[in-house]
């Protein structure tokens, strides 16, 4: 029951992610609700892409359509803090999307057509320079649109001095009295912004045309045009067209090469069907589609969503060489929540697939044939409808719940945790004095935290902790002997190689003869000496001691004399120390870091 109703709160986020939800703050980002907005609404059909993100020459900026607010611009600085706010009218009231082209911005709106008249404006694209200014603009008139954008989403790409745009719209009324919804392919030529072709008619898939469309994508791959849609009807599938013309050309012809990836079960027209597609792609070897789909040789007797990926080879494009594979295999009984995947291309042959399932976020890495070849991480990170990029060596989105944005990025290189808006931890503060040390400490693969996005650096420093970030500075060496004098430090311990290294270095011999204490708390004496000892334990400059409770003779006295020197730590006060007091990981980090910088 419990797993039942998680799905249902899964598509009741999706549905109420796209309800306007804003509130302008003219020295700060706008706020919104993007979160959950790229599943489909009540899981029956797509809507347009609100939010995008795109990098600048000095960081990032995050474009959204908010409701009656018009289209908010923010720019922040590669650390993700913000820096300016700016707003754009929305010319026509019903928003279609945003496409970053190669030197322009592009805007497409629209307007309803209630009267069927060929002479109304139902689509403007607007071409803007790259700092938001407008310039020109494309009309389209009448174009058999009631309601353009209705039911589906809008998508763009380009190719030399042509805009190529695949959407959607709800047509005049047909002989049945009803109003059908189809895709819609429009070509503008960006030099004068003229509308060179607008296929929006009445027709069938062997001339691109696909009814009902509820998700459409668009690729240019080197001189080829490619679309995806996602059609309940005409045809009933998750179907690929590739288009005889050179990409750039002012017109396609309307005979594209199609393959239906993913047939879809059930009755023409069904809107439900069990299907949501979350990204297209071209490698160097094949075309990808991802998404996240019922059991369609069960159809309707299926509720449960699985991941797949199709994969159609570019030197062989048919249904027959088209494969589905599947990067998740639940059975109807197990009810497990599944969100719609993005799909992110790093390159011809490195992909990111990134989806929610069971209330987590999980990703892992594609090769040019749809293969997984990672391992498939998890993180409590969200997803929204904004498309995470590439860029800085990283896959960036944002999501914001009535709230400005928070960014999440994977380093490409360190993947294994997601950052929240450019900190690998959480709880780890910039303005904190430690931040730095933590990060030179993860960087270089000394400390990896407690837990994913969490250092801990105010929990005490463990003596198994300290000895194994020594060992890792040290670059791991393997200790002579693996003979264990310690009865408390298992084989299988993380730190039982660092153990057996810091004693054979004489960095310490334990608590005991037979004991090292590695979960007993690293006391700020120990910890120093530790570190003295790691360096060779050179004598101190100066041996006049600053602090009244740093004892002569103790064990720990040149090491304090000799960290004070070298301003790896000043004491806890004027003239006092505190060698017996206990040692957090932010500080142990911060010495290490201090002794290496």
């Amino acid at each position: 029951m419990k797993k039942r109703i998680l799905s249902l709160l899964l598509v009741l986020a999706a549905v109420f992610s796209f309800l306007p939800a804003y509130a302008q703050a003219a020295d700060g980002p706008a706020d919104s609700s993007n979160i959950w907005g790229h599943e489909y609404l009540f899981g029956r059909y797509g809507t347009p892409v609100y939010s995008q993100m795109t990098a600048t020459d000095s960081g990032y900026a995050r474009v959204e359509y908010i409701g009656e607010e018009g289209i908010t611009i923010d720019e922040y600085d590669q650390n993700y803090r913000f820096r300016s706010h700016s707003q754009l009218p929305l010319e026509l009231p019903i928003y279609g999307g945003v496409y970053f082209g190669t030197d322009y911005n592009f805007v497409v709106c629209g307007q309803a057509n209630n009267q069927e008249s060929d002479s109304t404006e139902v689509i403007r694209v607007i071409r803007y320079s790259k700092d938001w200014q407008r310039q020109d603009a494309a009309s389209v008139y009448g174009a058999n649109t009631s309601i353009p954008f209705k039911a589906g989403s809008l998508r763009m790409t380009q190719s030399g001095d042509m805009l190529y745009i695949r959407t959607c719209h709800e047509m005049y009324t047909s002989g049945d009295g009803f109003r059908h919804q189809a895709n819609v392919q429009l070509n503008v030529r960006i030099s004068d912004m003229e509308v060179t072709q607008c296929e929006a008619g009445v027709s069938n898939s062997a001339t691109g045309y696909a009814s009902h469309s509820f998700n459409q994508f668009v690729q240019v791959d080197g001189e080829d045009y490619l679309a995806v849609d996602h059609g309940d009807a005409y045809p009933r599938s998750v179907i690929l067209f590739r288009y005889p013309q050179s990409a750039g050309k002012e017109q396609f012809s309307r005979w594209p090469q199609s393959v239906e990836v993913l047939p879809i079960a059930g009755g023409i027209g069904d809107n439900n069907t069990g299907v949501c597609v979350g990204g297209f792609e071209a490698s160097d070897a094949a075309y990808l589609v991802a998404g996240k789909s019922i059991d369609q040789e069960s159809g309707t007797q299926s509720s449960q969503y699985n991941i797949f990926v199709t994969v159609t080879p570019k030197d062989s494009f048919t249904q027959e060489s088209t494969s589905v594979l599947w990067l998740t295999d639940y059975s109807n009984d197990d009810q497990v929540p599944m969100a719609t995947p993005h799909l992110v291309k790093i390159s011809g042959n490195r992909f990111m697939i990134l989806w929610h399932e069971a209330g987590y976020l999980h990703y892992a890495f594609l090769d040019e044939n749809g293969t997984v070849t990672s391992d498939v991480y998890t993180d409590t990170a969200p997803l929204s409808d904004c498309a995470p990029i590439v860029a800085d060596n990283h896959v960036i989105w944002y999501v914001t719940k009535e709230s400005a944005p928070v960014f999440y990025a994977i380093d490409l290189d360190r993947p294994n945790n997601v950052l929240v808006n450019g900190r690998v931890f959480t709880d780890v503060s910039p303005d904190r004095f430690y931040y730095a040390p933590v990060l030179w400490a993860y960087e270089n693969k000394i400390a990896t935290g407690v837990a994913p996005n969490r250092f801990a650096p105010e929990k005490v420093c463990t003596r198994g902790q300290i000895v194994t970030f020594l060992w890792r500075n040290a670059g791991c060496p393997a200790p002579q002997s693996l003979e264990n004098p310690f009865v408390d430090v298992d084989p299988n311990s993380y730190c039982y190689e660092a153990v057996l290294w810091a004693v054979e270095q004489g960095i310490t011999n334990g608590i005991s003869e037979n004991r090292f204490g590695p979960d007993k708390s690293c006391t700020r004496g120990h910890a120093v000496t530790f570190l003295w000892r790691a360096n060779e334990s050179p004598a101190p400059q100066n041996p006049s001691n600053p602090f009244a409770d740093v004892e002569e003779g103790r064990f720990y006295s040149d090491a304090v004399l000799w960290a004070t020197e070298n301003d790896i730590t000043q004491g806890i006060s004027a003239g006092y120390f505190k060698p017996e007091g206990t040692c957090t990981r932010g500080q142990i980090v911060t010495f290490l870091y201090r002794s290496e910088n």
